[in-house]
């Protein structure tokens, strides 16, 4: 089976891309509601969600994606390939997270003091990516965020084509509206959100966003 066929036999069946409360609909068959985590010990809740059916379900999707992490691989070859005098960095964790992920860290000139970084995630769970540029200056603290843009800049333009072409061409899929990704879930909790705080971004991707 190919890694479109993979991502669109999925149970879901066809989501509709511009509807928010259809992905979300799909993300609680994935993520349990047992209330607020801060109501419990870190144990208990801990436990609660490890036992839960949504837990095995998701579990599930993330140890098939392992098997397709050498097509994975091979879109990440073709961006350096493409991108030659960019930083490309695959940012997938699927032991946490319902995605894979790149990093392209677009050239500096000399001595300039903002890094401008592409984020791309493409869901486990649904046939859609999303994609953001990040702008960011270094400090004696860290790193800070500086800019978050939907669409890109001038510079990071033709990355964000490229990206787009390849993750239609290979994967079948989608852009995920960023309007949409913003909705909350209200319903559930993650390692770091509580109640009210999850949005469809950190469900059908990762709350370990840049």
């Amino acid at each position: 089976m190919s890694v479109d066929d993979w991502w669109r036999t999925r149970s879901h069946g066809a989501l509709p891309m511009n509807d928010a409360s259809g992905f979300t609909a799909f993300v609680l068959r994935h993520y349990p509601r047992l209330g607020d985590s801060r109501d419990f010990s870190p144990g208990d809740w801990e436990e609660m969600r490890r036992n839960a059916p949504e837990t095995a379900a998701l579990q599930s999707v993330q140890r098939a994606a392992i098997d397709k992490i050498p097509e994975w691989r091979q879109f990440l070859s073709s961006l350096k390939s493409s991108l030659p005098l960019c930083t490309i960095r695959d940012e997938t964790l699927l032991e946490f997270d319902a995605c894979y992920g790149v990093l392209v860290g677009l050239p500096n000139a000399e001595g300039a003091l903002i890094d401008k970084i592409v984020l791309a995630y493409a869901s486990l769970l649904a046939p859609v990516y999303l994609l953001y540029e990040l702008h960011q200056q270094h400090t004696a603290e860290g790193a800070e965020t500086l800019a978050r843009l939907d669409e890109p800049s001038d510079e990071a333009r033709p990355v964000f084509e490229i990206i787009e072409r390849e993750l239609a061409a290979r994967f079948g899929l989608e852009r995920l509206d960023p309007a949409i990704a913003a909705t909350p879930v209200p319903d559930i909790c993650m390692d770091n959100l509580g109640l009210g705080e999850v949005t469809l971004a950190d469900a059908l991707f990762t709350e370990h966003r840049w």
